[in-house]
């Protein structure tokens, strides 16, 4: 059995995808193939129903083929499930930035990346075990993988001391680096910088897990083992430009990476049954050890016979430009990490006689950690050790009522206790300025994040009727949050960060749903609503050069989204009416308080045709208000359709679609926290015709007798 689809369109843009199998009871051989410039990140699943996550971005074009096996025995013993895998994609992003930095004197940034990715992977991956008997199994996951990538682009950066006024977006970027030296925009200028960016690398992982389990009487003991190793050559070369400087710099680094990990857990599970609960007790034990190596060795190439040369060139003549390393920001880091958990779980089951199932699970976990680190640069030659004992309780109610009068009930009630440990290359006192116009410092000894959860979750449902409900709301809290603090000089446009903690972090969450039909005989008409809400106080330190002490920028901000959509469904026809609006609020003392709507609302409508043409369109409008820079409040009308018919009897099918008729895709997003807001256009896949072909063939086994 199988389907295979070949397409061509406008532009050039093609598809071409294939899915075959052949399979007996006990075992099944699968072939995938998959080329296309269209679908993005789509895929076939494995059981060879085609996939297209929604969110694609960038034009992205992929090339790839899978096999995919499966052998057990007849008494289903043994089985072997594996899957080889190569993968060829080329992806081209676009991204426009408008960004406010939230200083005393307001800093207004613009920034424009263009990259292009071409990156190839090959990969092993299986999923394999042995059952000989109802008490004991044993399972065995090998992955390996190997990956190569080569990666360019350029971007451009400025920043102003003024709010700009652009006729188009990324105007004053092209005014700057266009060589306009009466560009307005000089006049406000802060910092610039332009960055060709090439990269490439590989990398080689490899990993693997064995777990096994046995059943005495009604407890059980399971183990596990897994190992992990990684492998990573990374180089890039960096040939920067300013509008302020007539001197350009030439960046080479050379980037080797290696770490391993091991380790093993052991559990039982031991029950107790008494008369008004059984309980369940689990204690766990587990080892894992890990290293990491990492080092860079930095190259100042500016006015050498070097800084011509291409980026395999470079790699290739390593040791005749080792006398430009530039060793204040070159170094070599190698980290050890031991950790020893022991945990202990309990599960309280309430016998009662009525319709309800009430569960208790507490449980705590006991951590200790091991921490060492060499780290090497310059001047610096240190170890630095760390060992923390770190507890994390938790618990989790939950109620389960089923009347039997159709109707259920479901509550959840948890909170959690989570601890993270700073890096400890955070202890190191390092300066690093590789990069032109950024500073990173270190040389801090901080303390443990812990974040606190709790949540609480309600699910109503009436199956017969059809109608569903559930709604949840999550706090976290978050202290001695770890940041990045800020600090910005006015005068030159360098930018400083350093680690470091800070309280005041926290989060509200909630959401609610319903689904429901409208009509209560055929069901064909059904209604969804999703209702969303958050309130989040951010906080992060952000100074100017001048500040003798840190100050600390706070931001609250609420959002809430409602999504709206009425459906109908019935025999060939199909209609869903849908309407979404996402509000943003954001205030704080140093901006001005942002009211943002993004709303959408439309129609998708599915019909059959004359002559077996079946139609299927969308009709949507996207639209954006609120925003500082204007150019992000915008309108875009969507219209999409597709004609398909069946055809050799129902083996093929013929489609014609077309993608974004108006010619209006883009994507915009909003991002804000303590130190900035952002708004920033990304490139999208936009319009495009293509006829496809789709062939259907199925073989059955012949019988003789």
């Amino acid at each position: 059995m199988g389907n295979a689809t070949v397409g061509y369109g406008t532009d050039h843009h093609h598809e071409a995808r294939m899915f075959a199998m052949r399979f007996t009871p006990n075992s099944h051989i699968a072939m995938v193939g998959n080329s296309n410039d269209v679908r993005g990140d789509s895929y076939y699943s494995s059981d060879g129903n085609w996939q297209e996550p929604y969110g694609n971005t960038a034009e992205v074009t992929t090339h790839e083929v899978k096999v995919d096996g499966m052998l057990r025995d007849e008494d289903k013993k043994w089985k072997l499930s594996d899957q080889l895998s190569l993968k060829a994609q080329k992806r081209d992003y676009l991204s426009k930035t408008s960004s406010t930095m939230f200083l005393g004197d307001d800093v207004y940034s613009r920034y424009l990346f263009n990259n292009t990715n071409k990156n190839i992977k090959l990969g092993f991956s299986g999923t394999n075990s042995y059952t000989p008997s109802k008490q004991f199994t044993l399972d065995f996951t090998p992955k390996v993988s190997y990956y190569h990538y080569d990666n360019n682009y350029t971007s451009t950066s400025a920043d102003f001391n003024r709010q700009l006024t652009e006729r188009y977006m990324g105007e004053a970027l092209d005014s700057l680096f266009g060589g306009n030296l009466e560009s307005e925009y000089r006049k406000i200028l802060i910092s610039s910088l332009k960055n060709q960016y090439y990269g490439k690398g590989n990398e080689l992982t490899a990993e693997g897990k064995v777990s096994s389990s046995y059943r005495i009487r009604n407890d059980r003991l399971s183990w596990s083992l897994s190992g992990y190793y990684n492998n990573k050559k990374n180089r890039s070369l960096n040939n920067y430009e300013r509008v302020e400087s007539a001197n350009d710099m030439a960046r080479f680094s050379d980037m080797p990476q290696r770490n391993y990990r091991y380790e093993g857990n052991i559990g039982y599970d031991y029950s107790l049954d008494f008369p008004a609960l059984i309980l369940y007790i689990s204690p766990q034990y587990g080892f894992k050890q890990s290293y990491a190596s990492d080092s860079r060795w930095h190259h100042i190439l500016d006015g050498t016979e070097a800084s011509a040369w291409g980026l395999d060139q470079l790699y290739s003549n390593r040791d005749s430009i080792s006398r430009y390393i530039d060793y204040s920001n070159s170094y070599r880091s190698q980290a050890w990490n031991k950790t020893n958990t022991m945990g202990l779980d309990f599960s309280f089951y309430f016998k009662r006689e009525d319709y309800k199932n009430i569960t208790l699970d507490p449980s705590i976990q006991f951590r200790n950690v091991y921490d060492r680190i060499s780290y090497t640069r310059a001047q610096t030659d240190t170890t630095i050790r760390r060992s923390r004992w770190l507890m994390e309780p938790s618990v989790a109610l939950r109620i389960d009522a089923n009347t039997g009068n159709d109707l259920e009930y479901h509550w959840r009630l948890n909170y959690k206790l989570q601890h993270q440990l700073p890096s400890l290359l955070y202890a190191v006192n390092y300066r690093d300025d590789a990069t032109p116009l950024l500073v990173r410092e270190s040389g801090y000894n901080l303390p443990n994040t812990h974040q606190h959860t709790a949540s609480f979750s309600y699910e109503r449902k009436m199956i017969k009727t059809q109608r569903f409900f559930n709604t949840s709301l999550t706090y976290r809290l978050w202290q001695n949050m770890l940041c990045q603090s800020m600090r910005y000089d006015m005068s030159t446009g360098v930018t400083t960060y350093r680690p470091d903690v800070i309280a005041g972090n926290w989060e509200l969450s909630g959401q609610a749903r319903y689904q429901m039909p409208l009509d209560k005989k055929r069901k064909a008409w059904k209604l969804t609503s999703q209702t969303n809400l958050n309130y989040r106080n951010f906080r992060d330190y952000l100074n100017s050069a001048s500040a003798t002490t840190s100050l600390v920028s706070s931001v609250r901000r609420f959002s809430a989204s409602e999504s709206l959509q009425v459906g109908y469904y019935r025999n060939y026809y199909s209609l869903t009416v849908s309407a979404n609006v996402f509000y943003n609020h954001s205030e704080s003392d140093r901006f001005a308080t942002l009211n943002a709507f993004d709303f959408n609302y439309g129609v998708n409508y599915g019909m059959p045709l004359v002559w077996g043409i079946d139609f299927y369109t969308t009709l949507k409008m996207y639209s954006r208000r609120g925003y500082s820079d204007d150019k992000y409040n915008t309108d875009q009308f969507i219209v999409n359709f597709n004609l398909g018919k069946d055809i050799f009897k129902g083996k093929a099918r013929l489609k014609f679609e077309v993608f974004d008729l108006l010619n209006k895709m883009s994507n915009y997003s909003y991002n804000i926290n303590a130190q900035m807001q952002q708004e920033t256009y990304t490139n999208l896949l936009r319009r495009y015709a293509m006829v496809s072909l789709t062939y259907r063939f199925s073989q059955k086994k012949k019988h003789t007798k």
